[in-house]
């Protein structure tokens, strides 16, 4: 079954506030259950799939919510009834991105910093940055039911590249949405480039916050201090 397939009054099961803040919006009455525990635990708890977890499952949720790269990985795609769309539910900031740490020292000079730069991938760089901005500049906390999305497109097929960023925040309870689109043109330069992403997530954030924001979901529980 798909999200609006799913019959009244449904129990979907995610460990994630930001998820079941979305879900609420679109399907009020869903009653969500938080789970936990490894990804064939919880297939196991959906009605019918209780063959993914080791020694069966406990089949007592209609649906759950999880990571598609994740089932995929362990070759569970076939369980996927559907892929929500970002329109639906935006992922949590900068998710999915792999980050290799260093030294600041090696961070710009050396063979380190060559290394590095080789493997860095500027769309998912600049896609992370701007989605960054957007949760620290509003100073939420990881479990905020905050989602956002930057994505890089060609302007006509030229070099100048858009930045589009789209951002949520939501009502634990989903009574309430806001939603924002913000976009920019890249400048060439790489340095520039993450500047004018940052700016575009603190952009996104502030028109967060001047539609009301803090008063659809309490940031400072979240970790915020504004």
């Amino acid at each position: 079954l798909t999200l609006h397939d799913l019959p009244q009054e449904a129990s979907d099961g995610t460990g994630s506030p930001r998820r079941a803040a979305q879900l609420l919006a679109v399907r009020p009455d869903l009653t969500i259950v938080d789970i936990r525990g490894n990804v064939d635990t919880r297939l196991g708890r959906v009605k019918g799939l209780g063959r993914y977890a080791k020694g069966g499952g406990k089949e007592d949720l209609d649906a759950v919510v999880l990571a598609a790269s994740g089932l995929a990985r362990l070759g569970h795609s076939g369980a996927v009834t559907e892929f929500l769309d970002p329109s639906i539910v935006l992922p949590a900031p900068a998710q999915g991105a792999l980050a290799v740490e260093c030294r600041t020292a090696d961070s710009r000079h050396g063979k380190l910093a060559k290394a590095l730069a080789r493997i860095d991938d500027r769309r998912t760089r600049l896609a992370a940055t701007a989605e960054r901005a957007v949760l620290s500049h509003l100073e939420a906390g990881c479990a905020a039911p905050i989602g956002a999305l930057a994505q890089l497109k060609p302007v006509s097929g030229k070099s100048p590249q858009v930045l589009t960023l789209d951002v949520v925040v939501a009502a634990v309870d989903g009574s309430r949405t806001i939603r924002e689109q913000v976009s920019v043109e890249l400048p060439a330069e790489v340095d520039s480039a993450l500047a004018a992403a940052h700016t575009l997530g603190v952009t996104a954030a502030e028109e967060l916050l001047d539609d009301g924001a803090a008063d659809v979901v309490d940031l400072k529980a979240s970790g915020s201090t504004r």
